[in-house]
């Protein structure tokens, strides 16, 4: 039987933490997508479909983090700090 390594137990778990995360903010993202849809509409009548579709491109979405480091490593240096 071979043995199990730290860092690989670590791996798993932060693979299976993205994946659960990931899902979570992809049904998210649609929640507040679909809320939203409605103000698009309206400026889908204000300015025509192929206008707007031309412009949303220049307005990217910049408040998701881009791995976990960015969403939790805040919340695992605050931990590390209280224990001290």
């Amino acid at each position: 039987m071979a043995a199990v390594h730290p860092i690989e137990v670590l791996d798993k778990r932060l693979r299976d933490l993205l994946e659960l995360y990931e899902s979570e903010l992809s049904d998210a993202v649609d929640d507040v997508t679909e809320k939203f849809s409605w103000k698009i509409e309206r400026l889908i009548e204000q300015f025509g479909a192929e206008e707007l579709e031309i412009n949303l491109k220049y307005y990217p979405i910049t408040v998701l983090p881009k791995n976990l480091h960015q969403a939790f490593g805040p919340v695992s240096a605050l931990m590390w700090q209280d224990e001290e």
